[in-house]
């Protein structure tokens, strides 16, 4: 709480006098030390040096991160911490231009490439993002273009390579005239960003088409029967391809429509999402929650879930998000999460997660150990297993302290009767 308190009394960490800077990697690298200390996380980059004695880590622990782009060491220590809000006073401005290479020996800085800014179109627009090559893994090459009648605009992204656009891969939100689509293809985001010509209902359909490895997303004028001479106006992002983890997450206000007590301290809730919204997740990702407690946004993720174990309960609308969360006394959040009524409010990011459903095609025989990581994780997971593989053997283990403490204890006792395999 001693950083919340500074961050309070000093309104601008950063350095900069409040400017927001591009920052290229020669420049990044030249701030690597305790007394002067810059970090990339995401493609921002911020001074740390002010947070140095507040790393519940130690000194030498964030210094590691110094200097270069720390986006891959943060994951992999402690992902679920919201750096964003904890150190939005410490922000500089952005990183840009092609990476540097450093001694072996350090920590790897990814390459983000340069995307050229498309040009607007009058009519219909057809424009296909650059091929650049990635360390990691093949860049997918993706196009859109848009159309239109007396009440309908209609926006068509299409994957043109290998990568196929699948319907739990799909993020779109519609603020006002602001659309946002994120479109997840393999190791990548495609990032659609536009400030619509007009006004549009809230109300509006969204239409994977596998087979032709096609997104549609058709929009409802207000003013019907006028002709849009252009989109928009691009914003921040529109038409790139980025690399996961450098990809910003969207954040939208979402309702709490119902809440059911599970066991003695478990609790089912159930989200609505805003009008304009929708957001299918993929079996084995998550959502991150974050709420304001004491002055400071507190963020934590957790594993959708669907209302029951049953045949047909994992079909979504994109509309809703069901999450089963264990409530701890002594949390930083689900105390919060424990008082909320319905009708009560809080963000929720974007998905995210590694899991592919692709690497169990194959599999015959599934061990689920529903230990660390709890049940929840393998509730949509052994739904598909049973009802959409159906060609699998599967063995569940929970780990409880008493009988009172096994979630859906009577269902799975079901299931075991049904699925005897």
């Amino acid at each position: 709480m001693d950083w919340i308190r500074l961050t309070h009394a000093n309104p601008n960490l950063s350095g900069v006098n409040g400017r927001f800077l591009e920052v290229t990697y020669e420049e990044l690298l030249k701030h690597n030390k305790k007394d002067d200390a810059w970090i990339c996380l995401k493609g921002r980059v911020y001074n740390v040096t002010p947070y140095m004695d507040y790393h519940p880590g130690g000194v030498d622990e964030l210094l590691r991160g110094v200097g270069k782009d720390a986006t891959d060491l943060f994951n992999q220590v402690h992902k679920w911490v919201n750096f964003e809000s904890m150190l939005e006073k410490c922000l500089i401005g952005k990183i840009v231009g092609p990476a540097v290479q450093i001694r072996k020996s350090s920590f790897p800085v990814p390459r983000i490439p340069f995307i050229k800014k498309l040009q607007r179109t009058d009519t219909t627009t057809s424009e296909d993002v650059p091929d650049i090559n990635e360390e990691t893994s093949p860049r997918p090459s993706v196009s859109y273009e848009w159309f239109q009648d007396d009440s309908t605009v209609t926006v068509s992204i299409q994957s043109k390579g290998d990568a196929v656009i699948e319907q739990d891969k799909v993020v779109a939100d519609l603020s006002g005239k602001d659309l946002r689509i994120r479109v997840r293809l393999e190791k990548y985001f495609f990032i659609f960003h536009v400030e619509l010509q007009e006004n549009v209902y809230s109300s509006y359909n969204v239409q994977v088409k596998c087979k032709l490895k096609c997104l549609e997303v058709q929009l409802v004028k207000e003013r019907n029967g006028v002709s849009w001479s252009s989109l928009g106006s691009f914003l921040a992002n529109h038409n790139q391809v980025v690399p996961l983890k450098n990809a910003e997450s969207y954040s939208r206000s979402c309702t709490l429509v119902n809440k059911d007590s599970i066991t003695h301290d478990i609790t089912l809730f159930t989200f609505s999402l805003p009008p304009g919204s929708f957001m299918w997740v993929p079996i084995g990702h998550h959502v991150t929650l974050e709420h304001d407690v004491k002055g400071m946004k507190i963020s934590r993720s957790y594993t959708p879930v669907i209302p029951a174990l049953k045949a047909d309960e994992d079909v979504s609308d994109g509309k809703t998000v069901h999450l089963m969360i264990k409530i701890y006394p002594e949390g930083a959040l689900t105390p919060v999460l424990k008082t909320l009524e319905i009708g009560d409010k809080l963000d929720m990011k974007d998905t995210e997660g590694d899991f592919e459903l692709s690497t169990l095609q194959r599999c015959r025989n599934l061990v689920l150990l529903a230990a660390g990581t709890g049940f929840t994780p393998m509730v949509r997971l052994l739904h598909w297993a049973l009802f959409v593989s159906n060609q699998m053997s599967v063995k569940l283990m929970t780990f409880n302290k008493t009988v009172r403490d096994i979630i859906w204890k009577d269902e799975l006792d079901q299931l075991q009767e049904d699925h005897s395999r």
